[in-house]
C-alpha cells in the first residue's frame, strides 16, 4: 500500500484536497441549488393573441384595406381643393393684372 501511495501521490494529495473542499463546503453552509432569480425588464410588453379563424382575418384585412382606400380617397380630394385653390388664385392674379393694364 505504502508503495502504491509513492507511485501515485500528486493523485492522492489531490482526492484528500477535494474531500476537505467538499467537507468545507458543506459546513460553511453552500447553498448548491440557487433559486433563480426573476428578471425585469424596461421594455413594454405586448399583449397579443393568435387569431386561428380564417373568417376574422379576412374582415381584418378588408378593413384595412378600406382604411387604406378612403385615406387615398381624402389624399386626392386634398390635393384636387389644393390645386382648385391654385388655379383660383392664378385666375385672379390675371384678372388683377387685366384689371391694371386697362387703367
Amino acid at each position: 500500500m505504502l508503495a502504491f501511495l509513492k507511485q501515485n501521490l500528486f493523485s492522492f494529495v489531490l482526492a484528500i484536497a477535494l474531500h476537505v473542499l467538499l467537507i468545507f463546503f458543506i459546513l460553511v453552509g453552500v447553498d448548491w441549488k440557487e433559486t433563480p432569480r426573476k428578471k425585469f425588464s424596461n421594455v413594454d410588453v405586448i399583449d397579443a393573441s393568435l387569431i386561428s379563424n380564417q373568417e376574422k382575418i379576412i374582415k381584418e384585412q378588408a378593413r384595412k384595406k378600406a382604411v387604406a382606400q378612403k385615406k387615398a380617397k381624402e389624399k386626392a380630394a386634398k390635393e384636387q381643393a389644393r390645386k382648385k385653390a391654385v388655379a383660383q388664385k392664378k385666375a385672379k392674379e390675371k384678372a388683377a393684372k387685366e384689371q391694371a393694364r386697362k387703367k
